[in-house]
């Protein structure tokens, strides 16, 4: 959940970017470099880092530091790696990342084939966290009133425009939303959604497709939570669905959380892909069927719900990073 920080993208470098070459091409593009700290002690909270106003009037800033040293996928264990463990469940890699993050990212990284080879080639990272209470007293508010989280990721992306110009930036990386882009495919992004007027959902969530039986087909969302709604799973048959469809379908379901701010009820009845007949229905589960763990929003057509609910249960008893189609 959203805590110290609400927010945090990432770049992933070569392990030789400092400090002040973040802080030069930040200042290049118009930031406001409030503040430069040395690194922590303990290099999980942060390494060398830079503070930029975002909204000062509510006590808003960023906080970039920069990690010469792999992205720790594995985020610690309670026992042998206590110290990482430790900032990984405050938050500090991200409000919603969880192990095995880039992992995942790195298998469902549909349009760049060179993803898989990410996590031998990257040896930093830099961290892009937001947040409220930067110096403030422990019962200060994590989030204004007035808080929008869509402005947030908003104006993070234009921090990784101007950050990933470094020499040494391999590619863009959303631990939260658990996305794996490299530079050219983010600026295209970008410029066509700003252009459009959209959301630029893509670059901020992921979608990943998996086989569940030999008739049915999964995919699901990894990473609404960043702007306060729920993620989507949506199961159905290949032979009535296209998949490309049901991707732009659950797309748009999050486009209309996102805008309408409705309150879902389980077993809804909602309108199918490409239908407008209330053929499908929608659960809430307080557990997605697979990692990582959130709580979802489940579409389904009506007429498959009893083999849908079967084919969930046993899935999640054997859930598997590695079940991609």
């Amino acid at each position: 959940m959203k805590g110290f920080y609400t927010q945090c993208l990432c770049i992933l470098t070569d392990g030789n970017i400092t400090i002040e070459d973040i802080k030069t091409a930040c200042q290049s593009h118009g930031f406001q470099v409030v503040k430069q700290i040395s690194s922590n002690e303990n290099w999980c909270l942060g390494g060398p880092t830079i503070i930029i106003s975002y909204d000062p009037e509510q006590n808003g800033y960023i906080s970039i530091d920069v990690v010469n040293r792999e992205w720790p996928d594995s985020m610690g264990d309670s026992k042998s790696d206590l110290i990482l463990f430790g900032a990984w469940s405050t938050g500090n890699f991200g409000p919603f990342t969880y192990p095995n993050g880039l992992t995942r990212a790195q298998q469902h990284s549909w349009s760049w084939e060179d993803a898989k080879n990410v996590s031998s080639c990257h040896k930093g990272f830099i961290r892009i966290r937001l947040s409220y209470i930067f110096g403030c007293e422990k019962n200060a508010p994590i989030m204004p009133k007035n808080y929008n989280a869509l402005s947030e990721l908003n104006f993070l992306n234009t921090i990784v425009l101007a950050v990933m110009t470094i020499p040494g930036a391999i590619c863009y990386f959303n631990p939260n939303g658990e996305v794996l882009l490299n530079f050219e495919s983010f600026q295209k992004t970008f410029s066509l959604c700003k252009e459009q007027n959209n959301i630029p959902l893509s670059l901020w969530m992921n979608i990943r497709f998996f086989k569940l039986t030999d008739k049915l087909f999964f995919m699901d969302t990894v990473g609404n939570r960043q702007l306060d709604v729920k993620d989507i799973e949506a199961i159905f048959s290949i032979d009535d669905y296209d998949g490309g469809t049901v991707a732009y379908y659950i797309r748009n379901v999050t486009h209309y959380l996102i805008e309408s701010k409705a309150q879902i009820k389980h077993n809804d009845a909602i309108d199918g892909p490409n239908e407008t007949n209330l053929s499908w229905m929608i659960n809430i589960s307080e557990e997605g069927t697979l990692s990582p763990p959130r709580e979802v929003l489940r579409v389904f057509p009506k007429l498959n719900r009893d083999e849908v609910l079967k084919a969930i249960v046993k899935n999640q008893n054997n859930d598997s990073d590695n079940s991609s189609t």
